[in-house]
């Protein structure tokens, strides 16, 4: 019997909790498109933003990173994305894709990355080279015969040397292809849907709260 009539109550009290809010669904109402025109307002006000993408290739590796790496392919491009990371300005990134990659607030002018990354790629190459020709006099002019005889000094002789070779040819260690521009999706349809949820469920706090005051006021009148 006492179930039975705990189970009415659980339904009484669900039929007045829908009977509030149904009382009060015009404050629902208001308060949702008021929070959601408030989200897309906040969103166009937000500045645009532009994605900017350069894949490279490495095309030759340092005689340093090849000292390191031996012929592992992989550690001799990570070496030279370290390098690349510094010399980079503060607003690029580098993927693991062998790709850089910045975020403007304005329209990007493609002409001047291209102007950039030719400065750094000279920068990078005469590095490189002058790296390749000191090691180069060094082991010719400090290593004694029986040294420049063993496997790694003959190894590191030849690098050098195909170093070299390829920069005087015209090679550089990177090659750019060309910069792509996306502009990044506005968010202003997702922001308005969650404010105006957001905007739904403060509504119905305070026409529950409100519901409770008027009943607690009307329970006062009633016991005076």
């Amino acid at each position: 019997m006492t179930t039975a009539r705990d189970m009415h109550d659980d339904e009484i009290d669900l039929f007045e909790l829908a009977e509030i809010i149904w009382a009060g669904k015009w404050v629902i109402v208001g308060l949702s498109l008021l929070a959601g025109a408030l989200g897309f307002g906040v969103a166009q006000l937000k500045e645009s933003e532009y994605q900017v993408s350069v894949p490279y290739v490495v095309n030759i590796y340092s005689v340093g990173a090849q000292q390191v790496c031996g012929e592992s392919i992989g550690c001799m491009e990570s070496e030279t994305t370290k390098r690349l990371s510094v010399l980079l300005s503060d607003d690029w990134n580098i993927s693991g894709n062998n790709t850089l990659s910045l975020t403007s607030a304005e329209v990007p002018q493609v002409g001047r990355f291209d102007a950039e990354f030719e400065r750094l790629n000279e920068s990078l190459t005469r590095e490189m080279y002058d790296a390749a020709v000191t090691e180069l006099a060094w082991i010719e002019s400090e290593l004694i015969d029986a040294v420049l005889g063993t496997e790694i000094v003959a190894t590191n002789f030849l690098n050098a040397k195909r170093v070299i070779a390829a920069i005087e040819s015209g090679e550089r260690v990177l090659a750019f292809d060309a910069a792509t521009v996306t502009k990044t999706p506005s968010n202003s349809v997702k922001l308005t849907v969650l404010t105006g949820i957001l905007g739904a469920i403060v509504a119905v706090f305070v026409v529950f709260i409100w519901n409770a005051i008027q009943s607690r006021k009307q329970q006062l009148r009633e016991s005076a």
